[in-house]
């Protein structure tokens, strides 16, 4: 019997730097990374609402079962103002975290 860990699905935003304030611009390119274990990533998703609505970003280089996915969305802002931004990734056994 292997003694595989089952480690937890995890996304995350890497760019740009949310500890100051963004310009608003025509496009934001966010970037991050997500994890799935031995199971993979097959989609990552953000908000720009706190988690009300979800749009898919695109994974740009998927990885290995075990490696982290790079993902990446350009954000074009609606309006200036402050915005609750979250990422969550879906494994490849479906299940979003």
């Amino acid at each position: 019997m292997g003694t595989e860990l089952h480690h937890p699905t995890h996304s995350r935003f890497d760019a740009p730097d949310f500890g100051k304030p963004i310009p608003l611009a025509a496009s934001i390119p966010l970037k991050g990374v997500a994890f799935g274990g031995n199971r993979g990533i097959s989609r990552v998703e953000v908000s720009f609402d706190d988690g009300n609505d979800w749009r898919e970003a695109k994974i740009n280089t998927p990885g290995t079962r075990l490696t982290w996915a790079l993902w990446n969305y350009d954000w074009k802002p609606e309006r200036t103002g402050e915005y609750k931004l979250a990422v969550r990734a879906t494994d490849g056994d479906g299940t979003c975290k």
